[in-house]
């Protein structure tokens, strides 16, 4: 099924590129392309657009206003913001409104694609070039019974930072952490929590964070079914990790490897295998996936659709 997309940018150059860049592929039907904030309120509620990629700079109405309009008509809009707008107040002001995406101009090459997927499906997308902040403030701050996260990153550092603020923030709630990784990135998670001057092992010692080598899972001749056991037994010990008053946070890489690998499939199915271990044992798993590594966004949209419906929250950066 084609997704109807609907164009707000004042720019013609930029508006041209933008319908080009969709036109590649037959995901994407333009229905409209408008350069005045006042009309494309209009027209979102009139065309009901899957996605609107919307500029901040318009003529008459500003993008901000515009979502905001937009939102008030209908609050299940899709809306991606693509600016060249840096600034950390104005890109939370954006995001505020309601919009789940915002790309940089600068980095939409390559991009485009992956961002509007990522807003359609109800994820979220911040541009790599924006500070971190942006990205925490649109994280969840209500308390659920459980949670159950993914986060796709460009960059090696930046998903270690955070798998750090994770395991910071739940050690620091009170939370059993278990971190599941290849031994060289449960060093280097390690070695960030130390830098915050997180005791990490005293609370190794004191059984509050739990590491565990995860190398398996992207050896040759893995198997499904075995990890699936494996799994089970890792999500039925976790009450007894915790404790009875004590919740878990579970984070890490198990299973990414599999995409990698081109095991699209398997990777959905522990997905939702996991999906319904954390909704049992009122868990948070936070799964922490590289862009580099994986194969969005090439061939496997599919999956990557089935991904995000696996998870509470999706950001990709």
């Amino acid at each position: 099924m084609n997704h109807r997309v609907l164009v707000i940018e004042d720019h013609d150059l930029w508006r041209q590129r933008v319908c080009a860049e969709l036109g590649r592929t037959e995901r994407y039907d333009v229905v409209g392309e408008l350069t005045d904030g006042a009309e494309a309120v209009r027209e979102a509620s009139r065309l009901k657009p899957d996605v609107v990629i919307l500029d901040i700079s318009l003529q008459n109405v500003n993008g901000i206003e515009a979502a905001r309009r937009i939102f008030t008509a209908n609050p299940d809009a899709r809306i991606l913001f693509l600016t060249a707008q840096r600034s950390r107040e104005i890109a939370e002001a954006a995001l505020a409104t309601g919009a789940r995406g915002y790309l940089l101009k600068t980095e939409a090459g390559g991009k485009l694609e992956l961002a509007v997927e990522t807003v359609i499906n109800g994820g979220w997308f911040i541009s790599p070039g924006l500070p971190d902040e942006v990205v925490h403030t649109t994280r969840r701050k209500r308390h659920f019974p459980w949670r159950h996260d993914a986060v796709f990153h460009s960059s090696e550092p930046a998903l270690i930072d955070d798998y750090v603020r994770f395991a910071e923030d739940s050690l620091e709630s009170g939370k059993v952490v278990i971190m599941a990784a290849t031994p060289d990135r449960l060093g280097r998670v390690q070695a960030g929590l130390e830098s915050h001057g997180v005791a990490v092992g005293r609370a190794v010692d004191e059984g509050r964070y739990v590491q565990i080598d995860a190398t398996d899972a992207s050896e040759p001749g893995f198997d499904k079914d075995e990890e699936l056991r494996r799994s089970a037994a890792f999500f039925c010990g976790m009450p007894e990790t915790a404790g009875a008053d004590r919740r878990v946070a579970a984070c890490g890489a198990v299973a990414p490897p599999v995409w990698r690998a081109g095991q699209t499939g398997t990777r959905v199915e522990l997905e939702r295998f996991w999906n319904e271990r954390v909704r049992t044992f009122g868990a948070d798993l936070f799964c922490g996936y590289l862009l580099g590594e994986s194969r969005v966004p090439g061939d496997d949209y599919d999956a990557f659709r089935q991904i995000c419906g696996c998870h509470q929250d999706v950001h990709v950066r």
